[in-house]
């Protein structure tokens, strides 16, 4: 019994070991992330996003600010005076004047206040809505928001897979021509090549060297843009998972999506909704054309006592209510000017909605166009590829055999290369306008 004992403490023990191990590697191991798992880890953690949210809770409070002038004001106030020299009126009497003080050496009062609002001409209950149209204003701002940081992880995770496989082709180039000169070294050792091949082989390495240099670069700032974006530590060690390839959209889809571009846009929504208060502020500037009505309620204590000791003589209560009727006149023309400052900006945001729409088309276009013209270069290049891969293999063939000559496998190489490259830089334009226009249509 003790023997099992001993092997299941063993056993716990280590369990617990090679948790603890584990748990150690993935704090201070690499993280690998996925697009989706970026653009999640963005939303959680971007700088500009979590701005926004603060924004909105500010936008919440404000509601409850407003909405406090419709509530009663109620409120206590407490009055202790020590009459360090009591006041004191003078009568004259048979001639002779005589000083009488007033008050006793210590003085108390108590004032209890109800105020409430009855009636401002609606500009009350406008003004709550109002709040609430911000608070929502502000929550398409938070989307619109989400939206952009979303893009600029997909545009930054884009730059990063491009970079990634321009270091590939770069450090595949490399090694392709340090094994040609390492070959042109024996066939020279061997007086098979001359010493024009040898120096050609040589300053081939020498040029491809600081391509893998400057992509290597590019892409460790490339990955610290994405860091920032993602709100994370610029010392983590992070990696990216994914491949560059086209996911193409048929023109039906792009049209069924664009028929709710503006009900998903935020921004859009946003300015819709601050057009909407303006037109409430018009109302509320209207107000001050019609009464105003409170009421008031006041409870009063008064004491006076030499003693502290506050009796039925030395004490008095008195209470009051009060309708307040407030009837414009004549403002010197101040409302009038204000509606029409209010009407003017009504004015002035419809123009800039059909601004923002205008931009909106546009961007729509753009990216359109760039996506059409990338997948007709992806088209163009589909085999291209493959053709000057096949050519590279014939000319290092016919070159190894001694009937082709080394420019000629320079020149099937640098062919390669470039086909890799466009092919590259076109699926990367499909894919970045693409994302580009997932944000202009609100997706």
């Amino acid at each position: 019994m003790s023997k099992i004992k001993s092997t299941i403490k063993t056993f716990i023990f280590c369990s617990v070991f090679f948790i603890s191990i584990k748990a150690d590697a993935g704090q201070t191991g690499v993280t690998v992330l996925s697009l989706n798992e970026a653009i999640e880890i963005s939303m959680q953690n971007n700088r500009d996003i979590l701005i926004a949210r603060q924004e909105l809770k500010k936008a919440e409070q404000q509601i409850r600010e407003v909405r406090a002038v419709a509530l009663p004001k109620i409120t206590l106030h407490n009055f202790y005076t020590r009459n360090l020299q009591k006041p004191a009126f003078f009568l004259a009497f048979d001639g002779d004047v005589q000083k009488i003080e007033i008050g006793t050496d210590n003085s108390i009062q108590s004032l209890f206040t109800v105020d409430q609002l009855l009636y401002s001409g609606g500009q009350t209950g406008t003004a709550i809505r109002i709040a609430r149209i911000y608070s929502e204003s502000f929550s398409e701002v938070i989307s619109q928001t989400e939206k952009n940081v979303k893009l600029q992880v997909k545009q930054q995770f884009l730059s990063l897979l491009l970079g990634k496989e321009l270091l590939k082709i770069n450090n595949r180039t490399l090694e392709q021509a340090q094994s040609h000169f390492n070959q042109i070294n024996i066939l020279f050792g061997e007086g098979a090549a001359s010493e024009f091949d040898l120096l050609r082989a040589e300053v081939r390495v020498a040029n491809s060297r600081p391509k893998v240099i400057s992509a290597e670069n590019d892409l460790l700032l490339n990955m610290d843009v994405l860091k920032n974006i993602l709100g994370m530590p610029l010392d983590r060690e992070m990696e990216i998972t994914g491949t560059l390839s086209p996911l193409f959209i048929s023109v039906s889809e792009l049209n069924q999506v664009e028929e709710n571009t503006y009900m998903n846009r935020g921004d859009y929504r946003s300015l819709e909704l601050t057009r909407e208060s303006i037109a409430g502020r018009v109302k509320i500037e209207s107000s001050g054309w019609f009464p105003e009505l409170n009421f008031n309620y006041s409870f009063q204590f008064q004491g006076q006592s030499n003693t502290f000791r506050f009796g039925s003589t030395a004490r008095v209560n008195s209470q009051s209510a009060t309708i307040d009727l407030r009837i414009p006149i004549f403002d010197g023309f101040q409302t009038s000017a204000r509606v029409q400052q209010a009407k003017i900006e009504e004015k002035q945001m419809d123009f800039q909605l059909l601004k923002l729409r205008e931009s909106i088309e546009i961007q729509i276009r753009k990216s359109r166009n760039r996506m059409n013209d990338a997948r007709q270069r992806i088209d163009a290049l589909s085999k291209a590829v493959e053709q000057a891969q096949k050519a590279f293999n014939i000319a290092q063939v016919r070159f190894d055999s001694g009937q082709g000559i080394q420019l000629e496998l320079f020149d099937a190489q640098v062919a390669l290369e470039m086909a890799q490259l466009n092919t590259l830089q076109s699926v990367f334009d499909y894919e970045f306008a693409k994302a580009q226009w997932e944000n202009a249509v609100g997706r």
